[in-house]
């Protein structure tokens, strides 16, 4: 195999990548941001949440 095939090859793969990346590359972001915000929801309402549950006098702290 000489240079000229390697480099054709190359080339190939990597318009192939690059499709891959413009067809999922938006996607796989807007995932991680959704990620991302949800860590960030569920520790907002775990936070808020056990502060509403310390405040009740019925409530039982070990649970």
């Amino acid at each position: 195999m000489n240079n000229l095939a390697k480099v054709d090859e190359y080339k190939a793969v990597a318009t192939g990548l690059i499709d891959l990346g413009i067809q999922y590359g938006l996607s796989l972001v807007s995932a991680i941001g959704i990620l991302i915000a949800g860590f960030f929801l569920a520790g907002w309402a775990s936070r808020a949440i056990r502060r509403r549950l310390e405040k009740l006098k019925r409530f039982d702290q070990t649970l």
